[in-house]
């Protein structure tokens, strides 16, 4: 009985050692969080090439309308002001499917130009355009906020910039 009794002792404590080991917890842990952790990582640099791409199109919308507003002695000022908006944009996929330029003059759309932009390079001649008056060029580009593929219940994105300048 009392070697049953000091094995039951011995198992106990063993037992007991066992169950006060926390060997393996840092690693379960770890294993548990690290899907979240790398989730929300992703998501803020999505989110961050998402503000990167809006401040290219700004700056090229900028030059875009700058290149317009002082457009008036040349053929095809808008056709010009696409080219420097499309120029401007290096770092943005600037196929027409996707970066879209429009062209206002006095707030009414001119060269061809639609509200929202359309993927056709506007056209207008230069003697349309006067001296104290507004011009304006809208660029919109598509943003993509997807993570892993899966868009999580965000709607597709567009990001737009307008820019206004008077004709010189």
């Amino acid at each position: 009985m009392a070697v049953a009794l000091a094995c039951l002792r011995r198992f106990r404590s063993r037992m007991c050692a066992c169950a006060r080991d926390q060997r393996g917890q840092a690693l379960i842990e770890f294993a548990l969080i690290a899907p979240v952790l790398l989730l929300v990582l992703t998501a803020i640099l999505k989110f961050g090439v998402a503000l990167e791409n809006k401040e290219e199109l700004t700056s090229s919308a900028r030059a875009g309308v700058r290149q317009l507003a002082l457009g008036r002695s040349s053929a095809d000022p808008c056709a010009r002001a696409y080219t420097r908006v499309t120029d401007s944009a290096s770092g943005l996929d600037t196929s027409t499917s996707k970066l879209k330029v429009a062209t206002f003059y006095d707030g009414s759309p001119i060269g061809g130009s639609t509200d929202p932009p359309s993927s056709t390079p506007p056209t207008c001649p230069g003697y349309l355009l006067f001296s104290g008056h507004d011009v304006k060029v809208m660029v919109t580009y598509p943003c993509d906020l997807k993570v892993f593929g899966r868009d999580f219940g965000l709607p597709s994105c567009t990001l737009t910039s307008r820019t206004t300048e008077r004709v010189e």
